[in-house]
């Protein structure tokens, strides 16, 4: 059987905005919206990346001379040439790179890898009431990987949180809600011309979402008692 496994960007550890207590925030990778004030770019999209800061590159030619598949060149003398197609992300240019100008963006992970990472603050978890917040980009772009690691997480006694824009399908967003314990709803702006305009998308199908979680909650809270 084949290892479930999703693109993350970042895992951040000892996280304090993000949730209560302190907290491991993983941060996937993909998102539908294209807000202008975007704070994480490198997490639209939902592949790998590897992104270069001509600024910090001084020709040095590491990554000419590292790379397996010859996928830089440095242009007489004065450009560093990156040829895309011929990438495979392993990673060697940024790992040799003497100015850190050259940088991997995203990496897959397999569910095991993930819940290893969040595991080790646990102790941080149980002093603080704390936990993980799984973040993006969009965590419901890649929602069956993330509902396999908020399952994970509850079976380890580790609070949820999840932090979302709610543009996804309701069904993705209903399938977790027997498990989390905190949604962080990003609701970027009421007004729909103006959403659709500084993201790109109108904001309906957020809304909808909204209240449907909102009615979905309030009757779990009500047979709770």
């Amino acid at each position: 059987m084949e290892k479930m496994q999703g693109t993350i960007f970042n895992i951040q550890k000892f996280s304090i905005h993000d949730g209560p207590g302190i907290r491991t925030t993983v941060f996937f990778k993909g998102c539908p919206l294209r807000c202008w004030w975007c704070h994480n770019p490198e997490s639209l999209s939902n592949k790998v990346q590897l992104m270069i800061n001509s600024s910090k590159c001084t020709l040095c030619g590491k990554c000419v001379e590292v790379c397996p598949n010859s996928a830089f060149k440095i242009k007489n003398e004065k450009e560093l040439i990156y040829l895309k197609n011929k990438c495979n992300f392993e990673g060697q240019c940024a790992y040799y790179c003497p100015t850190d100008a050259i940088e991997i963006v995203g990496e897959v992970k397999s569910l095991e890898e993930v819940m290893k990472e969040i595991e080790k603050d646990k102790v941080f978890y149980e002093t603080t009431e704390g936990g993980v917040t799984f973040s993006g980009g969009e965590p419901f772009n890649q929602t069956e990987f993330l509902l396999e690691l908020i399952k994970e997480s509850k079976n380890k006694d580790i609070s949820v949180a999840v932090d979302t824009s709610g543009m996804t399908f309701w069904e993705n967003i209903q399938k977790t809600t027997d498990y989390v314990d905190y949604y962080l709803y990003d609701l970027k702006m009421m007004d729909r011309e103006k959403h659709k305009k500084y993201t790109g998308l109108d904001n309906g199908l957020i809304l909808d979402n909204l209240k449907k979680l909102d009615q979905e909650l309030e009757g779990k809270k009500e047979k709770s008692f």
